[in-house]
């Protein structure tokens, strides 16, 4: 059970929470608001322009950013107790597969929610953003590998 809560629980909670942002509350209509009200909280002029485009930076940002620590996550979680043993290229390969699908099935969701769409380009991004962690994951373990005594 301890292992369950340490390992298993993060991850199904942090794929909850991205099932949930798939709704329609974190749709561009709603999210366009807090935007425009946090440039006029601190004084700063934007045209409607570069909103959008500040606003399109921010959304992807967030799936890059939500698919890196979903891929950590998965890691984390297949790698266990083993995870002191260093990188596996099996896992990361596991990890990326499920990222995409998992990516996949969420524009999927996205294409039956109202003021939502589904794309194939968010999947690519999504794929970039666990791509990029894993990248990490492989730096810290390779870079842990060195300093380990001969």
């Amino acid at each position: 059970m301890k292992f369950f809560l340490r390992y298993w629980l993060p991850l199904i909670a942090w794929m909850a929470l991205i099932f949930s942002a798939s709704g329609d509350p974190n749709s561009v209509q709603h999210t366009d608001g807090i935007l425009a009200q946090l440039f006029r909280w601190l004084h700063i002029q934007v045209t409607p322009t570069q909103l959008e485009t500040l606003r399109w930076m921010v959304r992807k940002g967030a799936h890059m950013t939500e698919y890196g620590v979903l891929a950590l996550l998965w890691w984390r979680a297949l790698r266990g107790r083993h995870h002191a043993m260093g990188w596996s290229a099996k896992t990361a390969l596991v990890v990326l597969l499920v990222c995409i699908g998992y990516a996949a099935t969420d524009e999927f969701h996205q294409s039956f929610v109202k003021d939502r769409s589904a794309s194939i380009v968010d999947v690519g991004i999504d794929t970039a953003g666990a791509t990029c962690e894993l990248i990490v994951v492989r730096l810290v373990t390779w870079r842990a590998a060195r300093k380990q005594p001969a």
